[in-house]
């Protein structure tokens, strides 16, 4: 997790390995804002909330009609791998 600061409060939390971001506001008095031991103990503590939020978040589940669809189409999938496997070469299905 990295962060970069876009302006005077605002402060975006990005993960380079999936590209997503989150912009979090960050204020303080003007005295707080200069002193740089704080200023990192609040980028710190951003970068926590956001990765802390982003894995509360749930995958959303598929629906019994998506499971169907899905084992239909499996092993279509596995015989086209197959055939390539054999012959070398790739067959629409």
């Amino acid at each position: 997790m990295i962060g970069l600061w876009e302006n005077d409060i605002q402060y975006r939390v990005i993960d380079p390995a999936s590209g997503r971001s989150e912009i979090v506001s960050i204020m303080g008095t003007a005295d707080e804002m200069r002193d740089p031991v704080f200023v990192q103990e609040l980028e710190h503590k951003a970068r926590e909330s956001v990765e802390r939020a982003w894995k509360k978040e749930r995958a959303k589940r598929m629906t019994e009609q998506q499971r169907k669809d899905l084992g239909q189409i499996l092993p279509e999938v596995h015989a086209s791998h197959t055939h390539y496997a054999e012959s070398l070469h790739g067959r629409y299905w």
